[in-house]
């Protein structure tokens, strides 16, 4: 689809070039060249908008280049640190966007290394609760001598129409394990 606004708009832009130098060496006196001229500008900005507005390769059919960026559903930060090194003992605060995980039925949470599962927390009872989030605590009980890169995965379950549940990944958030 993106093609063929640009091949049509590079078309129209050599037409306008074209109609720009019959009006230059008419002397901006023929009228037929100047109205030919403004109709192929109004084209040109017509197809530009067009252009513009056609899907950017986001995430969804209805995402345009002009969209904002949606906000994070999960946020996680490390009580008493700053960024995501983590240790044995640590609770990582996980904030979760009410309106983006509505309706899920049940969520969980692994810290993952090199394909490995070191822990996992399904996340029953939040902490807090409002309209708009809900937070969550999880203490970390990872196995002695774990250091390095890790992922927290975030895994959603959802209640289909038939009555079965589906579970997919939702977000993930590189952490490092310090010791």
């Amino acid at each position: 689809m993106k093609t063929k606004y640009i091949l049509l708009y590079a078309g129209l832009g050599t037409a306008f070039l074209a109609v720009s130098l019959w009006v230059l060496l008419s002397g901006g006196r023929s009228a037929k060249a100047v109205r030919t001229k403004y109709r192929l500008g109004g084209a040109m900005l017509t197809v530009w908008a067009l252009l513009s507005s056609s899907n950017c390769g986001g995430p969804g059919p209805f995402v345009t280049c002009y969209d904002p960026v949606p906000p994070e559903p999960i946020t996680c930060t490390v009580q008493g640190k700053e960024g995501l090194d983590v240790s044995n003992g640590d609770v990582i605060r996980v904030e979760c966007d009410r309106t983006m995980l509505s309706p899920y039925e049940a969520l969980r949470v692994e810290i993952v290394q090199n394909e490995k599962v070191l822990q996992s927390f399904p996340l029953n009872s939040p902490l807090e609760e409002n309209d708009s989030e809900v937070v969550y605590a999880i203490t970390l009980n990872l196995p002695e001598g774990t250091r390095g890169d890790a992922v927290l995965l975030f895994y959603v379950t959802y209640k289909q129409e038939n009555g079965e549940t589906s579970e997919y990944q939702m977000y993930n958030r590189a952490v490092n394990i310090v010791g």
